[in-house]
This record gives C-alpha cells, structure tokens and sequence, in this order.
C-alpha cells in the first residue's frame, strides 16, 4: 500500500499532494480557473490551474513566493492573446524576470511551475515561451 504524499496548505488543511496539485481551486471553487485580466496567484492557490480563455487582451500571472517543491500550474494559454508569467519580488522563473508566450499558439501551449528553491522557479513548458 502505497502512502500519498502530503502537503499543507495556506487554507491549513491537509491534502493528499495529488489532490492538492490537480483538485479544485479553493478560492474560484473550479479545476481550472479562467482570467482575462492580470491576476496574482494566492499562497491557497499552489497547485492549481489557470487559463487565459476568453481574454482580450494581454494577461499576466504573478506568481506567490517561491519555495523548493511549490508547484503552479499548469497554466493554459487558451486565448491567442500573450500570456505573461512574473515571479513575486525578485524571484525568477528559469533565470528569467519573467516568462512570455506571444505565439500564435492558443489551446496548445502551456506552463507548469515547480519551485526549487526560496527564490527560483523552474518552468516546464510546452508551446512558445522567452
């Protein structure tokens, strides 16, 4: 029998870390979370997904603090509108201030976020991201 990892979460609940990672959202209360405006991401929102379907316009996600194991994602560029991703204060997502993704490329590209240290993000990404 297999024990499933768990993970705290800022809400103070406990949840299995596949729960936590792919469960609903429990400040929108769904398992992916459309915005079409810019949007910070919550310490209660590690774990969860997030969409830019039906935007008009440019959409960036500012990232929470980062923390070694944190995951985000994934984010999913639904709308052919570019969709920026910013790390809180002076973290940085794989070197970088900030990641973009202004192809043409809605519903196919995507990223996911892992936390590896107190400052770092490592970005795993599908589609076109700089």
């Amino acid at each position: 029998m297999k024990i499933p990892l768990v993970m705290s979460c800022a809400d103070g609940r406990v949840r299995a870390r596949q729960d936590a990672r792919f469960g609903i959202n429990p400040v929108s209360k769904s398992v992916i979370t459309p915005k079409t405006a810019n949007y910070t991401i919550t310490g209660q929102e590690y774990g969860c997904a997030f969409s830019n379907e039906g935007a008009t316009g440019s959409v960036t996600f500012t990232l929470p603090t980062a923390y070694a194991g944190a995951v985000v994602g994934p984010i999913f560029k639904m709308a052919n509108q570019t969709l920026v991703v910013d790390p809180a204060g002076s973290d940085t997502v794989d070197g970088a201030a900030t990641l973009s993704n202004t192809a043409s490329d809605s519903g196919k590209g995507f990223i996911i976020l892992i936390g590896i240290s107190a400052t770092k993000w490592m970005a795993h990404t599908k589609g076109t991201w700089a």
